[in-house]
């Protein structure tokens, strides 16, 4: 989802759309940011918030794109705080979970411990203690990742899922690391060559080029950043980067470049 919005900005830069065009180009816009707020990943969720932020600074002289960005996070939000308040499906939790509200503690004093400003409902604590199984979960699967790691730096071992118990039950879980999990797979041969059919990739489709500061600004801006964030979110969700993100990072890069003329 993240990765589209640079080509849903860009659409929007045109004046050449149609009507319909536009009306969809908004529904798409909001639903992005309706399913990544409720998909309960607070690394997809602050990712999205940087990645907006910027498009809107970066496209701050560009008054239409902005409004109808804000037009669609203002409406998203909405339709979330309608099924916030109806509480439907998991919305509540996911919402808890994202904004990390159930860690809005204010200091007592007399205790060593902090203590929750207002009772924590079922869906908080849910939140809560998830938050904490996750972070502690990502700490431990790291160092297990780095220990096989050593094992064959130069080719992996092919192994990236290790048991871990969550409340008495056993999962197989990667490591929520790309690099990580790439080094355990492949090894250091596999993450240069994966490395190297993206340079090749930003090379061909002449993403790389400086072609001026209002090209930069104008056109390669707004890729840039989703390629960074996607990158640095890979270091936090690395879940099928391999075979399904990365390839479609390649693929998103190619319509990208299309839609702005470049020869690739």
């Amino acid at each position: 989802m993240l990765l589209f919005l640079p080509i849903i900005i860009r659409k929007y830069s045109t004046f050449n759309l149609s009507k319909l065009e536009n009306i969809f180009n908004f529904i798409l816009l909001s639903g992005i940011f309706v399913l990544v707020f409720t998909l309960s990943s607070r690394a997809i969720f602050f990712c999205l918030l940087v990645e907006t932020a910027l498009f809107i600074i970066i496209n701050l002289k560009r008054k239409r794109i902005v409004l109808r960005i804000l037009s669609a996070l203002v409406c998203s939000t909405a339709i979330v705080a309608i099924l916030f308040c109806f509480d439907v499906g998991d919305v509540r939790y996911s919402v808890y979970r994202e904004t990390g509200f159930t860690s809005i503690f204010q200091n007592n004093p007399s205790f060593s411990e902090p203590v929750p400003s207002h009772p924590l409902s079922e869906d908080e604590e849910r939140a809560s203690a998830q938050i904490g199984r996750s972070d502690t979960m990502r700490k431990s699967l790291a160092r297990l990742s780095i220990e096989r790691v050593k094992e064959n730096l130069w080719f992996g071992t092919g192994d990236i899922f290790y048991a871990y118990s969550v409340s008495g039950q056993d999962y197989q879980v990667a490591p929520h690391n790309f690099i990580l999990a790439t080094l355990n797979c492949y090894g250091l041969v596999g993450l240069i060559i994966i490395a190297a059919l993206m340079i090749v990739t930003l090379i061909q489709t002449g993403l790389l080029k400086f072609r001026g500061l209002r090209d930069f600004l104008t056109y390669k801006s707004t890729y840039i950043v989703t390629l960074l964030l996607f990158l640095g979110l890979s270091l936090l969700q690395a879940t099928a980067y391999d075979v399904l993100l990365m390839p479609l990072l390649f693929v998103v890069t190619a319509i990208y470049a299309k839609s702005e003329n470049y020869n690739i």
